[in-house]
């Protein structure tokens, strides 16, 4: 009765390890590539986008003028708006919907529309819901 394997299995079988080995190795240095790519997202915004306002605090009346423009312009109200404090990490603020939005202008004003795509489902949500449109 022979137990070890012939030598071609065994070279066969060290050619698929180093195959599998070098496939595997590829697809965790392309995660790990955009993993460091993803922690600088805020400085690829700004650094794409050199025109927009910067600010580092929004007054409430600000706010709600944003929120009053965003109304009488007509634009759908979803049962999720949002609005994008200025912080540290990124100094712009922002209104938004689950369908489009807008940076803010200092003075609370609607400015150029976020050119980012939003998500159409939370993470955090069970199910995910299909666009409106």
């Amino acid at each position: 009765m022979k137990l070890l394997p012939d030598a071609v299995g065994v070279k066969q079988s060290l050619a698929a390890h180093s195959w599998l080995g070098l496939l595997a190795s590829a697809f965790m240095n392309l995660i790990c590539l955009s993993g460091s790519l993803v922690v600088f997202y805020p400085e690829f915004e700004r650094w794409e986008q050199p025109e927009v306002h910067e600010q580092s605090a929004l007054q409430p009346a600000q706010i709600e003028a944003s929120w009053h423009q965003w109304v009488a312009s007509g634009e759908t109200v979803t049962h999720h708006m949002f609005i994008a404090l200025p912080s540290d990490d990124m100094p712009r603020a922002s209104i938004s919907s689950e369908e489009r939005g807008w940076l803010l202008s200092p003075d609370g004003s609607r400015g150029p529309e976020v050119t980012h795509e939003w998500p159409t489902c939370a993470s955090t949500w069970s199910t995910c819901r299909k666009p409106s449109g």
